[in-house]
């Protein structure tokens, strides 16, 4: 992460302080938030696909389908444990 300077007037400032303590959070994490929105925003629609379909294949990447067969395969075996212990 890096620092950056800016300056608020007044009111900026004190309606940021009010605003991130009522929120429980911090003025640089308001700020933050509010960039990222901003910059968002200012994405064509090629960007925003992009965007999503790098999303997918990191979901894709990190749940294989092997993984997903031994959670099943656990659950299963959970299942039928609980139920063979009942009176």
């Amino acid at each position: 992460m890096n620092r950056t300077q800016i300056y608020l007037n007044e009111h900026q400032h004190d309606a940021l302080a009010r605003l991130a303590h009522a929120q429980n959070t911090t003025s640089s994490a308001l700020i933050r938030d509010a960039i990222d929105a901003y910059l968002a925003s200012q994405l064509t629609p090629a960007d925003r696909l992009d965007r999503l379909r790098s999303l997918g294949r990191r979901l894709t990447a990190a749940a294989s389908p092997s993984d997903t067969a031994e959670r099943v395969d656990a659950l299963r075996t959970k299942d039928l444990v609980r139920l063979d212990s009942r009176p």
